[in-house]
């Protein structure tokens, strides 16, 4: 009987602890839209590799840490698909 509870104990915990996603590892939305900002402005005023790949990286966090509709992921997804970031000179 006790090896059961034990056995319970530690599903549960293991349960309530499981990553739910990989959401935990996200800033806040602030810290998002802050790192979009800088890498956005960055890339406009000098368009280089590193830049458009940081630019990149920025929505990428967007996607995989906001909740955004269909319809919101469209434009950053196409964006993405379509960068051309290895064109540039680094």
């Amino acid at each position: 009987m006790k090896k059961l509870l034990y056995i319970f104990l530690t599903v549960l915990i293991v349960a309530c602890s499981s990553d739910d996603g990989g959401s935990s590892n996200c800033p806040s939305e602030d810290a998002i839209a802050q790192q979009y900002d800088n890498a956005t402005t960055t890339y406009v005023s000098n368009p280089n590799r590193a830049n458009c790949e940081a630019w990149i990286a920025s929505i990428e966090l967007i996607l995989q840490c906001t909740e955004l509709s269909a319809i919101e992921r469209v434009p950053l997804e196409q964006t993405i698909e379509s960068n051309q970031c290895y064109l540039l000179p680094n």
